[in-house]
């Protein structure tokens, strides 16, 4: 979906209103069209439809950025009578758009209309709607490529963007001229989702709200405007707590210190405000790191080589396991929250890095709710090491504060942790067993990702046995067991088109059998 459009002289105008004061005089003279009503029904999750007459006109009344808006009237059913007529407005996007986007924008709105009659549940001080009719769609099945329109009530009176889709709050110049109940309302609806998703983008007058978009934390849905937990990130770090987030006992977003100055909050206010002018803003993910992906060939479960190395697995078991999780980590959502906000810090989207405040966040979503995400990056730039995201984020080393996050994650089940504990041991402090005990964890999993690959944790596994003597193993059984594993590893490497890898570690293995002769 896009932008949202800016409509000046919208507002809520019942079909009750008389003829002497109808804004749409004149329609009823139109040609007669027939069409197909779309509604989105919430509770169902089902479309409903219904056929209706239609008078409109062929000339638009108004133009935003990104839709045209047509005067029209409706009738349903058999009535013949216009005087009994609804006033609509129908609008269509100034590109090309699939007709689906204009069904995701009447699942978003009905959606947010949910979230109205939940807000008003509370009792609020002031009630709001998201229009009395809901957002539909109008199919015109007898016109060539049966287009589609959004169908809206038509509203009259001074209309007011609350907030934005790209973050912006109208904070106003105080608080009658903000209202509370706008921000509020998207705070609660980020709460009542259980912290999935957040209705954005309030406009409308008054508190009769129309054209919302809708941010999920994963991203997906509800069209181009849903910008995923940037989005989210967005609001949180422009929107200031109100008295109505405080008598929802809505939880509050903490903020850096530098975040919450009169100078700070305008310099964000404004950029975000800039940001929404000037361009459409069109989502990058940012809620999940890349998923770590399991190709199509599947290496040998444990099981099977315990199976055709009997003796190799079974002195493998000797190493004490780790208390490693194999259940899937969950944090909390406003976790990735601190952590999109930091994103926003380090990606471009301000004019200055503001460090301390992106290493706030950053640590809260580490420390305080475990984000994996959070807790690797933080860790790996502790240590010293670099990272791809957050890449221009400079932290002070502090080594043994970063092991402890690596560590934990890799307890909380992250592989990469695991791996970087298995590295750590091996290669940096030299203490085998300890080395074994994190290799196992992954060798076990049968891990397989395109930065871990499974030859690669068997010919390590081999690698220390060929080297390490501080195992309580005789020389024989070491090299014997290194071979064992070499020769898993060439077999693996084989299977994943690695030709060279494969050819090392046969030549290991040759290496190997001629010490032991």
């Amino acid at each position: 979906m896009g932008r949202r459009d800016s409509w000046k002289a919208v507002g809520f105008s019942a079909a009750s209103k008389s003829q002497e004061n109808d804004p749409f005089k004149g329609l009823e003279k139109l040609i007669t069209e027939n069409a197909v009503k779309h509604i989105y029904d919430t509770a169902s999750q089902k479309w409903r439809k219904t056929r209706i007459q239609i008078k409109m006109e062929s000339e638009q009344f108004v133009e935003g950025c990104m839709r045209r808006a047509f005067k029209a009237k409706t009738l349903e059913g058999r009535d013949s009578d216009w005087s009994h007529s609804t006033n609509v407005v129908l609008k269509e996007y100034l590109d090309f758009a699939p007709t689906e986007n204009y069904y995701q924008d009447a699942q978003c709105q009905s959606l947010a209309k949910y979230y109205a009659e939940e807000y008003n549940k509370q009792k609020p001080h002031k009630k709001i709607d998201f229009l009395f009719w809901q957002l539909s769609v109008v199919e015109f099945q007898e016109r060539e490529f049966s287009p589609c329109y959004h169908c809206e009530s038509f509203i009259e009176g001074d209309y007011e963007k609350h907030n934005s889709n790209a973050g912006y709050v109208n904070a106003g110049s105080d608080e009658a001229k903000a209202r509370t109940t706008p921000h509020a309302f998207s705070h609660f609806t980020f709460v009542k989702s259980n912290y999935k998703h957040i209705v954005v983008d309030i406009q409308g007058v008054q508190d009769i709200y129309t054209d919302p978009c809708i941010h999920t934390i994963d991203g997906e849905g509800y069209g181009e405007s849903n910008l995923g937990l940037r989005g989210i990130a967005l609001f949180f770090l422009s929107h200031r707590c109100n008295k109505e987030c405080k008598r929802l006992c809505l939880k509050e977003i903490e903020l850096h210190p530098s975040e919450i100055t009169e100078e700070m909050t305008m310099a964000i206010q404004d950029t975000i405000f800039e940001m929404t002018q000037k361009m459409t803003v069109r989502r990058r993910t940012t809620g999940t790191m890349p998923p770590i992906e399991e190709d199509n060939w599947v290496p040998a479960t444990s099981s099977e080589i315990t199976a055709k190395h009997e003796p190799t697995s079974s002195r493998v078991s000797r190493i004490e396991k780790l208390p490693v999780s194999t259940k899937e980590h969950e944090s909390h959502p406003i976790a990735s929250v601190h952590y999109g906000i930091a994103d926003l810090y380090c990606s471009g989207w301000y004019m200055d890095l503001i460090t301390e405040a992106a290493i706030f966040h950053l640590n809260i979503a580490a420390r305080e709710y475990k984000n994996l995400k959070a807790m690797t990056i933080l860790g790996t730039k502790l240590i010293g090491q670099e990272t791809d995201e957050l890449e221009d984020l400079q932290i002070t080393k502090n080594s043994e504060s970063g092991w402890q996050l690596i560590q934990q994650a890799a307890l909380f089940g992250d592989k990469n942790c695991i791996w970087k504990m298995a590295q750590r041991y091996h290669h940096i402090e030299r203490d085998p067993r300890k080395a074994l005990q994190w290799y196992t964890v992954l060798y076990d999993a049968g891990t397989n990702t395109p930065f871990i690959r499974f030859h690669m944790i068997i010919s390590n596994i081999a690698d220390i046995y060929f080297k390490e003597h501080g195992l309580g193993l005789g020389q024989n059984e070491r090299l014997e067991l290194a071979c064992d594993f070499y020769r898993r590893a060439a077999d693996d490497a084989k299977r994943d088109g690695r030709v060279r890898q494969a050819a090392k570690y046969s030549e290991l293995v040759e290496e190997i059998y001629e010490r032991l002769e």
